[in-house]
């Protein structure tokens, strides 16, 4: 305001960077006539180059440039200054140290509300800026370097860097990939092709490479989340062994199991405990805060959030942050202490997802918008429709006419706290609204829904599709359900679930009475929203721990290899003559749809599945399909947002 000229203004971002830590600005000035000499010192002191030296608040500089500016009015003349001879405190100087004044006056009464509001008033910085996914961001050593891996436009995640202070990323020269963890030692942990494989779960294999580059060396397959130790020795992670998530901390030592799947694993600064979310059902980001230590004993510190990704330890390893909502989708900022105290942190309008914090309590989050459409296509239309109802579509199951479409609201127009349950017709005619839960199949003969309640514990519960009352079926065990389908005789449930602390296994149960029935043993399981059941009601198609397509012989028998299909396909429905199988990949964009023989050679390609904006959508979370394969309906996964720095937080 004094001279019209900013302090530090240099060609470039890091030119001005480096004069403001090493160059004296008023050095610089051509004509240093508009600053009065009372003035000069008061503004030197503001730009000393060590914070201590400078005024510690608002007020102390407030009250300087007043009694200056009192001073002023006393004499009638200034006195003159040999650097440049003679001249006068200017009307100019005045104005601008009155505006100095009140601005000053605004930012006490800024700290002032500031102060009111509670500490930790957040400032964000935005770090990128395209158009995609940030799924993971990790400082350096420094704390000036971020690396992150993005997937841009509808491309594969690939690793870059960038420094805090200027908004220009590099790519990497390393495989398409995503960052996991960043060692003190300044190692890099990343996932090498890592791709959403069901819902939020995302794998890929883990490998060591250094930061200032070189080859990655492969660890392990199929991790979902990884971790650095404190000294860099040693790596804590999450990953699928034979179809069920575990941790371990160092690798092959076993803390804990999980009965759905496990994200977000976060070594204390000490080393003695890992921190990460438990998610009950496979795919699904509902989840609780938990920590184990090296002995595996696990405590819950915050349970029961619909949605909860995103999560690390404060600086002083006294409680962790992390991201999370009672209402999905959009997260707020929380922390929590090992005794259970719980805190807002912040909030956003948007989802918010923890990335890193480094030891100085800067923080990388990640803020955007996710969003599950929904899409139906048929070999009698040129065009797909949108079916999408509110902010989270997730179908369930398609009737076998193509006439009417299944499916749960799972954010936060499903309702406070949980899911909803809605039937709609292909023609895009409203949907009609049948209750609470995540959506399972129609009964054959289209007159129930089924749907389990994500309560604790849960619930298994049959909606009329008209006229009726909702039914509550006997749970037994069953501490989780993963998913449900009808036998073709509509008086039996197959069930993929698990009882607490066990792994998933099939059951059946009956809709008159009694409890779920074990009919397998560990590891077999299937998706949501398949209607794996063969038309005699003889076998199942369901999946092993591998990732295989097993023939499941419901009378006892001993199960086979399905022939024909690839680890990875997801039996969707089988055909009606029962001798072939339709499938699909979660791990494939565009996505195909196939029907494949079980009696000869052959994998047909039914349906391609292709959202219209690719930008952003990284899986299909779910699909369906009529029996003869004319017509097809599917969910799709996509988020779009952008990295920053966060500071002032405590």
């Amino acid at each position: 305001m004094l001279t019209g000229e900013m302090a530090f203004r240099r060609p470039s971002a890091i030119e001005s960077f480096s004069a403001t830590l090493a160059e004296d600005p008023l050095g610089r000035l051509a004509d240093p006539s508009p600053i009065p000499e009372e003035i000069e010192p008061v503004l030197k002191r503001c730009l000393e180059k060590d914070p201590d030296d400078r005024f510690q608040s608002a007020a102390d500089l407030a009250f300087q440039l007043r009694e200056y500016r009192e001073s002023s009015t006393r004499t009638s003349t200034a006195r003159q200054r040999p650097r440049t001879g003679g001249r006068y405190f200017s009307a100019r100087a005045a104005v601008a140290v009155g505006l100095v004044l009140v601005g000053l006056a605004a930012a006490v009464a800024w700290r002032a509300g500031r102060g009111s509001a509670g500490p930790g008033v957040p400032l964000f910085r935005q770090l990128t800026f395209r158009r995609g996914l940030v799924l993971s961001a990790r400082f350096s050593p420094d704390g000036k370097t971020v690396v992150y891996g993005a997937g841009w436009e509808g491309e594969p995640f690939r690793l870059q860097s960038m420094r805090t202070e200027s908004p220009e990323s590099r790519p990497l020269d390393l495989p398409p990939g995503d960052v996991l963890a960043v060692s003190s030692t300044g190692e890099l942990a990343i996932s090498l092709d890592r791709k959403f494989v069901y819902g939020f779960q995302a794998r890929g294999t883990l490998a060591r490479v250094p930061l200032l580059g070189g080859a990655p060396r492969k660890i392990l397959t199929d991790v979902e989340d990884a971790d650095f130790s404190p000294d860099g020795r040693e790596l804590a992670v999450s990953r699928s062994v034979e179809g069920r998530y575990r941790l371990e901390y160092p690798i092959e030592k076993v803390l804990f199991q999980a009965g759905g799947w496990i994200s977000n694993v976060r070594v204390s600064p000490d080393g003695e405990r890992v921190a990460f979310v438990d998610h009950p059902v496979a795919g699904d980001d509902r989840g609780s805060i938990c920590v184990v230590d090296r002995k595996g004993v696990k405590r819950f510190l915050s349970e029961g959030w619909a949605s909860a990704l995103g999560l690390d330890w404060s600086p002083d390893g006294r409680e962790v942050w992390f991201t999370a909502t009672e209402v999905s989708p959009n997260c707020g900022l929380w922390a929590v202490d090992l005794k259970g105290n719980r805190r807002l942190l912040a909030r956003g309008a948007g989802r918010l997802s923890l990335q890193d914090v480094s030891p100085s309590g800067e923080l990388l989050l990640t803020e955007g918008r996710v969003r599950l459409g929904m899409g139906f296509g048929s070999r009698d239309a040129s065009a797909e429709r949108d079916l999408s109802w509110l902010d989270a579509t997730v179908v369930s199951d398609l009737s076998r006419d193509g006439r009417t479409v299944l499916f749960a609201e799972q954010g936060a127009g499903g309702g406070a706290g949980t899911y909803s349950v809605y039937v709609r017709g292909t023609d895009g005619s409203p949907a009609a609204r049948l209750g609470e839960g995540t959506a399972g199949p129609l009964s054959p003969d289209g007159q129930w829904a089924s749907a389990v309640v994500p309560s604790t514990p849960p619930g298994l519960v049959l909606l009329p599709t008209g006229p009726g009352r909702p039914r509550t079926l006997d749970r037994g065990p069953i501490a989780s359900f993963q998913a449900v389908a009808f036998y073709p005789d509509g008086k039996r449930l197959l069930l993929a679930a698990n009882e607490d602390g066990k792994p998933v296994r099939l059951y059946s149960q009956s809709l008159e009475a009694g409890e779920p029935r074990a009919v397998s043993g560990p590891g077999l399981r299937f998706a949501p929203s398949s209607d794996v059941i063969s038309p005699d009601g003889r076998t199942a198609a369901v999946t092993d721990g591998e990732g295989r397509v097993v023939l499941f012989p419901l009378d006892g028998a001993e199960p086979r290899l399905a022939p024909g299909l690839e680890p990875g396909d997801v039996p969707m429905r089988w055909s009606l003559d029962g001798r072939a199988l339709f499938v699909f990949r979660f791990d494939e964009l565009p996505a195909r749809i196939r029907r494949v023989a079980l009696d000869r050679p052959g994998r047909e390609v039914v349906a391609q599945i292709r959202p219209p904006d690719p930008a952003g959508v990284e899986s299909i979370v779910s699909a369906q399909v009529t029996p003869e394969g004319r017509s097809w309906v599917y969910s799709y996964f996509q988020y779009r947002n952008d990295l920053y720095s966060v500071t002032g937080l405590k």
